[in-house]
């Protein structure tokens, strides 16, 4: 049997749009894959910056906490017992120490604003650190210049409390701003340990 001579090629045209209809489908496919494996990408790209400043500004705050921790081990309080006895009023904001028990709280600290002092200059509060932890510790530590001033500042930051000092800077094109601060609660009096 013969097929009519009008519907001999209709098979052939009909056969050719099913396939640029799959061939258009598969490439609109294609192209959303390919934009949004882009667009991914660029995400990726930003949260990996986002995150290594992130990083940069947390290791900023414990390299500074880590050369705290060594200036507090080469402390050595000076001889003179009535500075260090002045110190330490200055610490709790008192004219002189009141007599306390031993293990007794001599003052309690705001933990809010901590040791900051807004005077410039050698900050009172933190005379007992600055005395205590010299400029060739501070030095050796990699901090030149630390006039009084400078280590003053030095522990007035790190005892900020929560109000914290605030830090920022840029890695890889993302910037970072972090705060951060020691909460200073009280000072307790402890008897000195035996000679025997």
């Amino acid at each position: 049997m013969r097929t009519p001579e009008r519907t001999q090629g209709a098979t052939l045209i009909v056969s050719l749009l099913f396939v640029m209809l799959i061939l258009a489908v598969i490439m609109s496919v294609t192209a959303q894959v390919t934009l949004s494996a882009r667009r991914s990408s660029v995400d990726q790209d930003a949260i990996l910056r986002a995150q290594f400043a992130a990083e940069s500004g947390a290791a900023r705050v414990q390299a500074r906490l880590r050369v705290m921790g060594g200036l507090l081990g080469s402390a050595s309080l000076p001889p003179d017992g009535a500075q260090v006895m002045s110190d330490l009023a200055a610490l709790c904001g008192l004219g002189s120490l009141p007599t306390v028990a031993d293990g007794a709280t001599v003052c309690t600290l705001n933990p809010t604003t901590g040791l900051n002092s807004a005077g410039s200059g050698v900050n009172p509060r933190v005379a007992l650190l600055v005395n205590a932890v010299g400029q060739q510790a501070f030095e050796d530590a990699g901090i030149s210049g630390a006039t009084p001033e400078v280590r003053s500042r030095f522990w007035s930051d790190l005892f900020s409390g929560t109000q914290g000092v605030p830090l920022d800077g840029a890695q890889d094109a993302s910037g970072y701003a972090v705060r951060y601060g020691l909460k200073p609660w009280r000072s307790s009096a402890t008897a000195p340990p035996s000679t025997a």
